[in-house]
């Protein structure tokens, strides 16, 4: 609903210092997200809300959230779970640095690197669930095992919810379906 794209739109330019110019990109991102993923406007908003500051702290871009919104929405996670969970998740890459490198996993910079990038240098974490447990906690390990194992599927994600045009091409939809 309209209400719900607004409060999206709104949460997420106000939790990533974005501009008024910003607005049209957002709207494309969480139209393309509704559209190719699994999460809808609702469960988006609730995502964002909960996790839009972490991510722009960790500089994470919007379109990366969303994509991870999406893929964690597609694996049966959704709204404010799935924000919390990318919270802890953003949080805990930026802390845990001491406990990354126990298993292996050094030099990893959520800050200064794609989040593709910081997913798949994580890679060799799976299926070592004790591993996973220690880095992200109990409640967001399946949810980061869940981002780790689908890598390929997120960068697809993440190269959707940043094509333009997209509300303008669901409105063009619609006219033409009124129009015969």
């Amino acid at each position: 609903d309209l209400n719900t794209a607004v409060e999206a739109l709104t949460t997420s330019v106000n939790q990533f210092n974005l501009t008024a110019e910003d607005t049209p990109r957002i709207i494309d991102s969480i139209a393309a997200g509704a559209k190719f993923g699994a999460a809808e406007a609702r469960d988006q908003a609730e995502a964002y809300r909960e996790a839009g500051t972490a991510a722009s702290n960790a500089n994470i871009d919007f379109e990366e959230l969303n994509a991870a919104t999406q893929i964690l929405a597609q694996n049966g996670i959704k709204g404010s779970r799935a924000g919390v969970a990318l919270r802890n998740i953003f949080v805990r890459l930026q802390t845990r640095a001491d406990k990354l490198a126990k298993h292996g996993i050094e030099n990893l910079d959520i800050r200064n690197q794609s989040m593709a990038e910081t997913l798949r240098d994580l890679k060799p974490l799976i299926g070592d669930t004790a591993a996973i447990t220690e880095i992200f906690g109990e409640r967001a390990q399946a949810m980061a095992s869940i981002l780790v194992s689908n890598v390929d599927a997120f960068e697809d994600m993440n190269e959707k919810t940043r094509r333009q045009g997209i509300v303008t091409e669901q409105v063009r939809k619609q006219l033409d379906t009124y129009q015969g």
